[in-house]
């Protein structure tokens, strides 16, 4: 199986044809699940094909989530792509129209 890419997008697409029955794509995140992420361009609206990937650690009942990804930065810092971090987020993000749009959960279907 060569289906994670170090192209967020191009993963996303591995798992939409991924047949193996093993993982599925859901709205609704799950601890160890990894999150997708596309890019809108704020300036055209188009979606672009690149975007960001975490590793979902919990899962709140509010909507709030929290991930570790890498490429990124922490609230220390305004340098962007320098540190794996903890990161906070919200199922709203789906609504998002541009900037960094959430796509999917990737979730694995384990015994």
């Amino acid at each position: 199986m060569n289906l994670i890419s170090g192209n967020s997008q191009i993963t996303y697409a591995n798992f939409q044809k991924d047949n193996s029955n093993l993982f599925s794509l859901s709205k609704i995140p799950k601890v160890g699940d990894i999150v997708i992420w596309q890019y809108v361009n704020p300036s055209t609206g188009l979606a672009e094909q690149r975007g960001h990937a975490g590793i979902v650690t919990k899962v709140k009942t509010d909507g709030e989530f929290k991930t570790i990804e890498g490429n990124t930065t922490d609230a220390s810092s305004s340098k962007e792509g320098y540190i794996v971090a903890e990161k906070i987020h919200n199922l709203s993000e789906f609504n998002k129209k541009t900037g960094l749009v959430l796509r999917s959960f990737i979730h694995y279907k384990y015994a």
